[in-house]
Parts: C-alpha cells; sequence; structure tokens
C-alpha cells in the first residue's frame, strides 16, 4: 500500500491528489467519499495518508484510504508517578 501525502484538494470539487513518497510517484485521484468515511471534510494539503490503489479508466485512483499518524507511532505517556531518586 502507498504511503505519501495530499498534494492537493480541491473542495468545491469534492476531490484531490495523493502524492506517493516513494515508489510509482505518480499521483493518485482520491474522492471525498473516502476523507468523509475517515471523518474529514476539508483535509490540508500535505497530512500523511495510506491507501490502495487502483486503476479506473486507466488512471491512478485511491481506495481503502487512511489517516497516518503525522509523526510517527503514538507514544506512550509515563503514568509512574512514584520517583526514581
Amino acid at each position: 500500500m502507498p504511503i505519501g501525502t495530499l498534494f492537493s484538494w480541491l473542495t468545491e470539487k469534492g476531490y484531490g491528489f495523493l502524492q506517493p513518497d516513494s515508489g510509482n510517484r505518480e499521483r493518485a485521484f482520491v474522492h471525498a467519499t473516502e476523507m468523509n468515511r475517515l471523518g474529514i471534510r476539508r483535509p490540508i494539503v500535505g497530512t500523511p495518508f495510506e491507501w490502495e490503489l487502483i486503476q479506473r479508466n486507466g488512471k491512478p485512483y485511491a481506495v481503502n484510504v487512511e489517516l497516518l499518524k503525522p509523526f510517527g507511532p503514538k507514544v506512550e505517556a509515563d503514568t509512574d508517578d512514584s520517583d526514581d531518586e
């Protein structure tokens, strides 16, 4: 599954394009329904995503889009209140 970022978004049209970070760097079309499924109404350019790539009408199309954490994996907070002195 490609990983990359939102390259552009046209709110009035309801679609945008995802830019893969590596491999085939061809941008993939992404429809607003994919963003809406994630609860995103106005996607921000540069947001990281992972997606499945299919071909529709001979063009790359992103489906099953998932939002990635922008700063890597979640870091658990240290909840130990004891002093280690």
